[in-house]
């Protein structure tokens, strides 16, 4: 990574799950939120994607501002170049995997993306599903299809919620040297929300621990994880 930044944000938003939050990050950091239930972090997440509309605040990302409440921009979801992974997974009930995969490509020439999505569904362990629905796919595949999905979309930042949950170990490897790969080529940055710490660990570059929408430390997982403050917090014990 270098000292470049990819993406800053500074936001603020009230109601009963609250935001408050500053970060920068450089182009293919891996940043992790965790913390407790309704700490804020899916919120973040949506914020960033445009799907929430925060009181104040500033977002940049790959140079381009996508909030700045104080100069009343605000660039709509479908204008933000985000790769989005929810854990409702969001494909398209009607489309096969390969088509729900492809629909994210609308910038490439129609000949061209077949080959692309099979190169992203291949990394992700997904051959010979292609022309299934996702009625006919586990939750697994069907995680996987949406982050191929996702990084179809050759997205400026990649925001992923709890990406690793339905997946074998196998699996979580595919999608740890994907996520590697987009880090030592400099691609977007990546914010992951996730409750396994392990995973926390073994995919990011920092931690970030919220609590009732704020954020409470962060820096290099293993010297978060060693705070006893975040321990408690976390329930570590």
């Amino acid at each position: 990574m270098t000292g470049e930044t990819a993406l800053s944000l500074s936001i603020r938003r009230g109601g009963p799950i609250g935001v408050a939050a500053d970060l920068e990050l450089a182009p293919g950091e891996v940043l992790a939120l965790t913390g407790p239930s309704g700490a804020g972090k899916t919120t973040l997440l949506r914020i960033l994607a445009g799907l929430v509309r925060p009181a104040e605040g500033r977002i940049i990302c790959a140079g381009e501002t996508w909030l700045d409440t104080a100069a009343g921009i605000f660039v709509p979801p479908h204008r933000r170049r985000t790769g989005l992974v929810f854990q409702s997974y969001a494909l398209l009930p009607h489309l096969t995997a390969m088509g729900n995969v492809e629909m994210a490509m609308g910038d490439l020439p129609r000949d061209e993306r077949r080959a692309a999505a099979l190169r992203l569904m291949t990394a992700l362990d997904l051959p010979g599903l292609e022309d299934r629905k996702p009625s006919n796919l586990s939750g697994g595949q069907q995680q996987r299809v949406a982050l191929a999905r996702a990084l179809a979309r050759r997205p400026s930042l990649l925001l992923l919620d709890e990406p690793l949950s339905a997946v074998d170990r196998r699996t979580r490897r595919k999608v740890r040297d994907e996520l590697a790969a987009l880090r030592s080529a400099g691609g977007p940055p990546v914010l992951l929300v996730t409750h396994d710490l392990e995973e926390a660990v073994g995919l990011a570059d920092r931690l970030v621990v919220m609590e009732a929408g704020r954020i409470l430390m962060c820096g290099a997982p293993a010297e978060v994880l060693a705070d006893p403050r975040i321990a408690e917090v976390l329930d570590l014990g």
